[in-house]
């Protein structure tokens, strides 16, 4: 009998595997690019990439990896799965062995005859904005600074800016501006950038409002397909660009008062001396100016008078004090020396003076803008 001495359960031990395995289930969630598949029992080999095929709503999704762990196979895909999709997953049994899928038995996986299709777990959470920043650092930001303004969502999004480009109003005084979105897709952090213009002024860069982030015809969803909710935090309120980071918007360049402010004598006046000695001439802005990095003042401004008895350039120091600029005309000059009722120009070059932001004051020409008599 069976199981007694002599018989052959007794005298051999013969196990006897004739099943072959097979995928007993496929299961794959959306907004990723994995598709798992369960085996019936355990498995090993190295099977390529190329021996599974996968679909999403009818459309080849290439394999790109693929990993064997016990009764778990891994696939890899190279587009993600969103929400609903069709998936299917085909097999075919390589002729290498060691490539094939094989039970401890050795029984290897056979082909599958047609498409599995694959059980989608739809992702039901759309992605939401977390917060506005920048990486720019706290600080004044003249015209023509860059400023890239980054919004955070809950999870990775996708852009596709295909139908129109998202957009991030701001607040920048009597006219608003738009950050433009430029990078990011495909991560929690999308980048806007904005870069400031003539007439932007804030003392603390914020966006108009809640809703100041816009689709613009363009799109952003989660990679399973769920649209953002694009609602931003409260200007003031934690998580909002103004409460992360302290940008100063100043894009108003200092103009020149000719006729006002400290300004002596105003254009059209007259520089009295007396004794042969002439008082300093002083030129108010409408904020404070300081000569740009690198420049020397002597150089880029030029003082000529018409009637002249010498080169008719005259010379002259030349300083910011409190904010102004002040020039000291050399009364031994020749050009201006016994001089009555000479006129004299005053031209300051392009790029000389700049406000504590760096907006540069536009160039001065005498003849246009400043132009005064002198009596000595």
């Amino acid at each position: 009998a069976a199981g007694v001495a002599g018989s052959l359960s007794v005298n051999k031990a013969l196990v006897i595997d004739g099943a072959i395995p097979t995928f007993s289930a496929r299961a794959a969630t959306a907004g990723t690019k994995t598709v798992t598949l369960t085996v019936s029992e355990a498995v090993t080999g190295s099977p390529a990439a190329g021996d599974f095929a996968v679909t999403t709503n009818n459309v080849n999704n290439p394999v790109t990896a693929v990993a064997v762990d016990g009764t778990t196979v891994t696939l890899t895909i190279t587009n993600y799965i969103e929400n609903s999709a069709t998936v299917t997953v085909g097999y075919t049994k390589s002729s290498t062995a060691e490539n094939q899928l094989k039970d401890a038995g050795g029984n290897a996986l056979a082909t599958l005859g047609s498409a599995a299709t694959v059980t989608v777990s739809n992702d039901g959470t759309g992605p939401t904005v977390s917060g506005v920043s920048s990486t720019s650092d706290d600080g004044s930001y003249s015209i023509g600074d860059l400023i890239p303004v980054t919004v955070t969502f809950s999870e990775a999004v996708v852009v596709d800016t295909s139908g129109g480009t998202p957009t991030l109003t701001l607040e920048t005084g009597t006219t608003d501006r738009t950050a433009t979105y430029v990078s990011g897709s495909d991560s929690t952090v999308l980048v806007f950038n904005y870069t400031v213009q003539s007439g932007d002024t804030s003392g603390d860069l914020a966006y108009t409002g809640t809703n100041a982030l816009t689709l613009n015809s363009g799109t952003i969803e989660d990679r399973a397909g769920n649209t953002a909710t694009l609602t931003l935090a409260a200007a003031g309120v934690a998580g909002s660009l103004s409460v992360n980071k302290a940008l100063v918007i100043d894009g108003v360049a200092p103009t020149f008062r000719t006729s006002s402010g400290s300004t002596s004598p105003v254009n059209g006046g007259t520089l009295t001396g007396s004794g042969g000695t002439l008082p300093n001439i002083t030129l108010d802005f409408s904020e404070a100016i300081q000569s740009i990095a690198g420049v020397t003042l002597a150089d880029n401004i030029s003082i000529t008078t018409p009637l002249g008895a010498g080169n008719k350039a005259v010379d002259f120091t030349a300083e910011i004090v409190g904010g102004n600029l002040v020039i000291n005309l050399d009364e031994t000059d020749s050009d201006i020396s016994s001089a009555v009722n000479q006129q004299l120009f005053i031209d300051i070059a392009a790029n000389t003076l700049s406000d504590a932001s760096s907006n540069s004051v536009v160039e001065i020409v005498g003849v246009n803008s400043y132009s005064i008599l002198i009596s000595i």
